[in-house]
């Protein structure tokens, strides 16, 4: 009961330093953002229309470089004639380039996929356009900014002050509303920086534990294996039995997912035999074997593997010894000037005064060996796996977030415990597209999979989630 009892006041007390710890950091902010300096910056025609002109020339001459009838799809499906058109008017009405933008938003897979390469940065610059323009519309630019990070300012004590959650939400929304309208127009970009950091959290974490590491790649293995080599002028034979275990653990890694393989085992082969001429050894060898190699991953499931590090140690001890005379008169033979067990005795000595040199070169063989099982590339089904993993989650998940402006992005990390999967949505505007504050984790739980998910995750995908059934089959892809 008493163990219970602290660990709970434990755990009250890290939440209250974390908030604590956040609050702190708020009311920093909102004093740098009341010592801002306010400066509204905007492009003016004809610098604008002189902008808006160049790029859409550059998209228009890419398109033409199309095979077929694909590039006039295109320009029809972003309404580029009409955009040309209104651009040539006295006064261009820029509004017709934030529905061309939507229609290209809305184009990932069919006929182009504006998510892949040049494409992808061409939709960037259109975006990026369209902030100019929004900024190009305000008429009183710079007192709306001054009031805007008036109001951040005083949100940002608000919020330092610890309010109910109710009012926590309404203060935190507004930072919203005020943050997207200096960042869709690119005003104040170091101090939307400020607020970026402090409030775009990872909104889906998914943990992955050691323990569950562990069991998956926890292998033992045996190997048997026929001796027959020479060391050091010796014929050496006979049977030897090899036996390990290979255990995996996550490694602290802040920017990718790190694994380290361990092998730990044992070469034993009793009974082995080395022959020289007429010396016959009988030796016992016994070898510890410790190997390890790391194996970091990114989000793109690249696999990067580490150098291998294997160790080896043997031990031999010798169990007999025989010497086989040679004839050198009928009925008799040279031996007989050793009597009892001496010519034995000399032999093993003999052989004693190589065990260090056959130690070292057995512990060494065995030190290549592991080393090259352990250097080996993973079998090609798994690359194919990663390859499929990939194209269904692109498939799946990517593209249809993709297609309402919204950009997934993850991040792994390991530490010593845990592998971490996070992400959020690379909408740089909205603050809503990620949890205002870190994910509260429940470091305590004993499961192996730990799923925490904002509720600003869900509040982007209202749209792509709207009337949509979830069965089974759903998860299962």
């Amino acid at each position: 009961m008493f163990n219970r009892l602290a660990l709970i006041l434990f755990v009250f007390f890290a939440f209250e330093m974390a908030s604590f710890a956040e609050n702190q950091a708020v009311s920093s902010l909102a004093r740098r953002l009341s010592g801002a300096q306010i400066s509204y910056s905007k492009l003016t025609p004809p610098s604008l229309e002189h902008r808006v002109t160049a790029f859409i020339n550059a998209l228009d001459l890419k398109l033409n470089s199309l095979e077929g009838p694909l590039g006039a799809e295109v320009e029809d499906m972003l309404f580029l004639s009409d955009v040309k058109r209104e651009l040539a008017a006295e006064n261009p009405d820029f509004a017709l380039l934030e529905k061309s933008y939507e229609a290209m938003c809305n184009s990932l897979t069919d006929p182009i996929d504006f998510s892949e390469g040049d494409w992808m940065s061409f939709r960037t610059q259109y975006k990026e356009l369209l902030r100019t323009v929004r900024a190009s519309k305000e008429k009183d630019g710079h007192q709306q900014l001054a009031l805007k990070i008036k109001t951040l300012s005083s949100d940002m004590d608000l919020l330092a002050k610890s309010p109910s959650e109710t009012e926590r939400t309404v203060i935190f929304n507004r930072i919203s509303e005020n943050y997207q309208w200096c960042a869709e127009r690119d005003q104040m970009p170091t101090e939307m920086g400020w607020i970026r950091e402090q409030f775009r959290k990872p909104n889906q974490v998914i943990t992955i534990s050691n323990r569950f590491l562990g069991r998956k790649l926890q292998k033992t293995m045996s190997e048997s294996m026929n001796i027959s080599e020479n060391q050091q002028g010796f014929v050496v034979t006979g049977q030897g039995q090899g036996s390990g275990m290979l255990q995996g653990s996550f490694q602290p890694n802040a920017n990718k997912g790190e694994i380290r393989l361990n092998f730990t085992g044992v070469a034993d082969a009793p009974g082995v035999q080395a022959q020289k001429g007429r010396y016959t050894v009988t030796m016992n060898s016994h070898t510890d074997i410790k190997g390890s190699m790391t194996i970091s991953f990114d989000t793109k499931l690249n696999i990067e593997r580490g150098p291998v590090d294997v160790q080896a140690t043997t031990t031999t001890q010798i169990a007999g010894a025989h010497f086989e005379p040679r004839k050198i008169f009928p009925g008799r033979d040279s031996s007989r000037i050793l009597r009892g067990g001496v010519r034995e005795n000399i032999v093993e000595t003999v052989a004693n005064s190589k065990t260090a040199e056959m130690n070292q070169a057995t512990a060494e063989k065995i030190r290549n060996e592991l080393k090259a099982k352990l250097s080996q590339d993973l079998p090609p089904n798994v690359y194919e796996k990663m390859k499929v993993i990939r194209e269904v989650g692109r498939e799946s998940i990517v593209y249809p977030l993709e297609r309402e402006d919204l950009f997934p992005v993850l991040g792994f990390r390991t530490d010593s415990q845990q592998f971490y999967i996070e992400g959020t949505f690379a909408d740089q505007d909205k603050l809503t597209s990620s949890a205002p504050a870190p994910t509260q984790e429940l470091a305590l739980s004993q499961s192996d999979f730990h799923a925490f998910v904002h509720e600003s995750f869900f509040n982007r995908l209202d749209r792509l989630l709207e009337g949509k059934k979830v069965d089974e089959s759903d998860f299962n892809k």
